[in-house]
């Protein structure tokens, strides 16, 4: 793209105009009122103009060809922005065209499991990119007991910490903390604008927190392609848990004596709510898998 440097805004140039058809690729720059403008009022002598104003620009960009409006990226930038990372795969417009995570057949009884993530105790999930980025999230059945929810607050910031943010649903207030402490560069917004993010899609739009770089994979996480068993130990868990409450949550629950309906949290009694967080989304669980 061809940009001109003395225009008080960016203003990009056509392109399908040939070089040296129009007046910034040659000597008849002299006669445009910008140029004048930037070089001084005296009219310059045509004999000692150059062949192209000395304002124009060339730059190399690229576009998102999906995106509803064409916007222009610099082409040297591409390395810091998340279309030339892995950051593309929790970009909107690209969920949006691709098949999302995870596909089809990677999940535990219908609760999803993607798996080329890694699994923390308490129902947190770590991505670790080709590039060394990462990002942390809430998993499928920790998305599927809160429901809809109403508020995301985020607990720390930037630097080595444990990600931790509260994620509230009515009158239940869950502590999402990462069980490991991690380089964090950013939290993610847009889940404080739309919550619904984080249980609508916890793997992909919905992520909590990411980073560039990770020293070493931290210890005590389940592979993804060995947490399907661990799983769905943990729905079995939360069936009896359920069952055991069947008189307070009987209008939460399935008919066939199954999984709890979504967001079923909400139901327990707030003595039990507070028991249930702690027993399957604390980060001080016990090594038990």
């Amino acid at each position: 793209m061809r940009f001109c440097h003395a225009a008080s805004f960016r203003k990009m140039l056509v392109q399908n105009v040939p070089a040296g058809a129009e007046r910034c690729s040659s000597a008849s720059y002299t006669e445009c009122g910008v140029y004048r403008g930037q070089a001084g009022a005296a009219v310059v002598n045509q004999n000692e103009a150059g062949e192209r104003c000395p304002f124009l620009h060339e730059s190399m960009v690229q576009m998102c060809s999906a995106a509803s409006a064409s916007k222009a990226v610099p082409w040297s930038e591409s390395t810091l922005i998340r279309c030339g990372q892995s950051g593309y795969r929790f970009c909107d417009v690209y969920l949006s065209f691709a098949h999302p995570l995870p596909s089809p057949g990677e999940d535990a009884d219908g609760i999803e499991l993607p798996r080329d993530l890694r699994y923390s105790l308490n129902h947190m999930w770590l991505d670790i990119a080709e590039d060394g980025s990462w990002r942390v999230g809430v998993d499928a059945l920790l998305a599927h007991a809160m429901g809809h929810l109403d508020s995301v607050e985020f607990l720390t910031g930037m630097g080595n910490v444990r990600p931790s943010a509260v994620l509230t649903a009515g009158q239940t207030e869950l502590h999402a903390s990462f069980p490991h402490e991690l380089p964090v560069a950013a939290c993610n917004n847009y889940v404080r604008a739309d919550p619904s993010r984080v249980t609508e899609a916890p793997y992909t739009s919905g992520w909590l927190f990411r980073g560039d770089r990770l020293a070493s994979v931290p210890a005590g996480l389940i592979p993804g392609d060995k947490a399907r068993e661990w799983m769905l130990r943990e729905m079995t868990r939360v069936t009896e848990f359920a069952h055991e409450q069947m008189p307070e949550i009987a209008a939460g629950t399935m008919a066939d004596g199954g999984m709890p309906e979504r967001g079923f949290v909400a139901h327990l009694p707030r003595s039990e709510r507070l028991r249930f967080v702690n027993s399957f989304f604390s980060p001080w669980r016990s090594g038990r898998s």
